[in-house]
């Protein structure tokens, strides 16, 4: 343990005739977590026969290439518009690399996805806090038992959290400079993410981005800034607290980004003739939440269940009933020996990603004292 407390303990601190040998031990350890992860995520993708869900995302793309209709989604014959098309783009495109469609391709996007977003929040931590925070992080994310499920699993859940670490990571590389052209590469970084699973790809980054910034100084600042003043006044401080938002190029950058978002439902509809792309568009993120047709449990059940979903597994023993059976739908992967396999067993391996939430979410960042 010394030697990882050896080995993280620099950062932006370090002498500046170190900075090299610091920032190659950075580098090494970086990679040790992505390799532990890789082997997470990808020892044995394709040898469990496709389940549940899966067979949605690996049939589509089948038919999509017995049909070569690439933009009009069907499962059996029928049309199938549940999620946007990105997905199943990948599962093709990763069709390449198998050498067919089979279940290793189904999930390689997944695997792919999940590799990226521990190494992007690895980057992003190491911004905010040091490298310690990154490379603990990192490995907390990728032992996280609901992470590595679904990085093991075909769907686009995966895909959406690491498009959207992304985009945070592009903003905060680009905080400083918040009116630069790199804000148009952050709402086609959204755009793309948002053809993975809906507009989540654009609601939760500018929601994070937007509470980042009017919080930079503390919630005694927010409050004294939105409560006491002229309304101009307070309004001009929101202006110049999101610059990043409003500035000459962010029209620019909409325009793009969901031109980007839009163009593949314009292609279905016009080569098919049929609207039912932007229908699901409607029906998926903004009628179900006045008409919910499926998930139909109440608006703050997240709120508990994600802990349960994440937690170690060891710790689902003294959950509240209620929520420890929501989680046990979803089967954790352990390793025993060298053999994976799916099993309802608790693991005492997984460290729990709420003390990632602690570390990233709960402790004063050193890029907001400065």
């Amino acid at each position: 343990m010394s030697s990882v407390q050896d080995a993280t303990a620099f950062g932006a601190q370090a002498p500046p005739a170190t900075q090299v040998a610091t920032d190659r031990r950075w580098w090494l350890w970086f990679s040790a977590v992505l390799a532990a992860t890789a082997v997470l995520f990808f020892a044995r993708l394709g040898s469990r026969a496709l389940w549940s869900s899966e067979f949605r995302w690996a049939e589509i793309a089948r038919e999509m290439q017995l049909t070569s209709n690439y933009f009009w989604p069907t499962l059996n014959g029928r049309v199938y518009y549940d999620k946007p098309l990105g997905t199943y783009w990948l599962v093709l495109a990763a069709s390449h690399l198998t050498g067919g469609l089979d279940e290793a391709a189904a999930r390689l996007p997944c695997a792919i996805a999940g590799l990226l977003g521990v190494a992007l929040l690895m980057l992003l931590a190491r911004r905010l806090y040091d490298a310690r925070t990154a490379l603990l992080s990192g490995f907390i994310l990728a032992t996280s038992f609901s992470f590595v499920f679904f990085s093991r699993h075909a769907s686009a859940d995966v895909e959406t959290v690491t498009g959207e670490l992304a985009a945070l990571l592009l903003f905060i590389r680009n905080e400083d400079r918040q009116d630069g052209w790199w804000v148009v590469a952050l709402w086609i970084i959204m755009a793309v993410t948002s053809q993975m699973k809906g507009l989540l790809g654009f609601a939760l980054p500018l929601l994070v981005i937007g509470t980042w910034c009017c919080l930079g100084a503390g919630w005694a600042e927010f409050g004294a800034r939105l409560m006491y003043g002229r309304i101009g006044e307070r309004i001009h401080w929101l202006i110049e607290r999101n610059r990043w938002l409003f500035n000459w190029k962010t029209p620019v950058a909409i325009a793009l980004g969901f031109a980007i978002y839009y163009v593949p439902f314009a292609i279905s509809n016009r080569v098919v003739g049929s609207s039912k792309g932007m229908e699901m568009v409607w029906r998926e993120n903004i009628l179900r939440f006045f008409h919910p047709f499926d998930h139909r449990g109440p608006i703050y059940l997240y709120v508990y269940v994600i802990f349960a979903l994440m937690a170690p597994s060891r710790c689902r023993r003294r959950l509240p009933r209620r929520i420890a059976g929501t989680a046990r739908a979803q089967k954790p992967i352990v390793l025993t020996g060298s053999r994976w396999y799916f099993s309802g067993r608790p693991s005492p391996f997984s460290p729990s990603p709420v003390q990632g939430v602690a570390i990233t979410s709960f402790r004063s960042s050193p890029r907001r004292r400065s």
